[in-house]
């Protein structure tokens, strides 16, 4: 059988609040299993959220490069293309 946490030890190790546990299960981002009124959390729910919520680490830049690029509203570069003179 697997041990299941409480809510209070779930925070504890994915280093939160007791209400953002409660919200990350109410909308269904973080698995649970309910036990009467109260909730419980098994080692792979914990797992399983942390994957869903990981990003991938970005690329290392030489140094004096740029490290990204400014982009409008639209999504598109600032500062690149043609400069029109009026």
């Amino acid at each position: 059988m697997q041990a299941l946490f409480n809510v209070d030890e779930a925070a504890e190790q994915l280093q939160c609040g007791r209400t953002s546990i409660y919200k990350f299960s109410q909308t269904g981002k973080l698995g649970h299993v309910k036990i009467g009124r109260s909730l419980r959390f098994t080692e792979q729910h914990l797992e399983d959220f942390i994957l869903k919520n990981s990003t991938e680490p970005t690329r290392r830049h030489k140094l004096g490069t740029k490290t990204h690029m400014q982009r409008d509203s639209h999504g598109n570069p600032i500062g690149t293309g043609t400069k029109l003179h009026g």
